[in-house]
């Protein structure tokens, strides 16, 4: 006997446990009859694979770096139903969801990050039982979670100022909206310099480039034996 208890409300739907899976946009304990969410593990503290380099004569060992390796989150689960047929057809709908690769993995309890993983398989639930307990395992390649949306940073005067809040570097990607003619535009800071255009294109003064198509003929001939 499970008793839930820390519980979210999901807009429009009845109460979800509070680690309810959103399954390539879909939530599974609320479209799936009968299915329920009971815990899932394997959204902790990630491990780390040390890199290293042992050298003859030399005492210890050379540390090269770390690296994160991929992860899977488990979901146990229980699925009831009243008949065997509609057991199986909740199981089937089931299986019809998570049959998607590579897609958005999000849970109730975090709804603004997801990851992104494949369900490949988990604990068979016991057979010829209309209420059983399972396991989904979802792999996930890359071991980081993302923020559902995109914070958008103004910039002052010529300076853009980034404070990353999250626990990994990201990347950021750039929009930029000339009011001018510039041939030339560069962004720079401690990591380094991106450059885009022509230096010595001066304000001002149009450069003309003509380019030529290489047309491909109908037909190409075999060559001769």
């Amino acid at each position: 006997m499970y008793e839930f208890v820390d519980i979210n409300e999901l807009p429009g739907t009845e109460s979800v446990p509070a680690e309810a899976v959103k399954y390539n946009g879909t939530w599974l304990d609320t479209t799936v009859p009968g299915f329920r969410t009971l815990n899932v593990s394997g959204r902790e503290l990630l491990t780390k694979e040390v890199r290293e380099k042992s050298i003859p004569g030399i005492d210890g060992n050379t540390y090269l770096g770390r690296d994160v390796p991929s992860r899977t989150i488990t979901v146990r689960y229980a699925l009831t139903a009243p008949t065997a047929l509609m057991f199986r057809e909740r199981y089937n709908k089931l299986m019809s969801i998570l049959n998607a690769e590579q897609v958005q993995v999000i849970f109730n309890d975090e709804p603004d990050k997801y990851f992104i993983g494949t369900a490949i398989g988990g604990e068979n639930p016991d057979p010829g039982r209309l209420s059983v307990v399972g396991e989904i395992e979802i792999y996930c390649s890359d071991p980081f979670k993302y923020s559902t949306t995109e914070k958008s940073i103004p910039i002052t005067g010529n300076t853009l100022t980034i404070t990353n809040n999250g626990t990994v570097p990201a990347s950021v990607r750039y929009e930029i909206k000339l009011n001018q003619e510039n041939g030339y535009l560069g962004i720079a800071s401690e990591h380094g310099a991106m450059e885009f255009g022509k230096r010595e294109e001066a304000d001002g003064q149009t450069y003309q480039q003509t380019e030529y198509l290489l047309g491909l003929p109908d037909f190409i001939a075999a060559p001769d034996d």
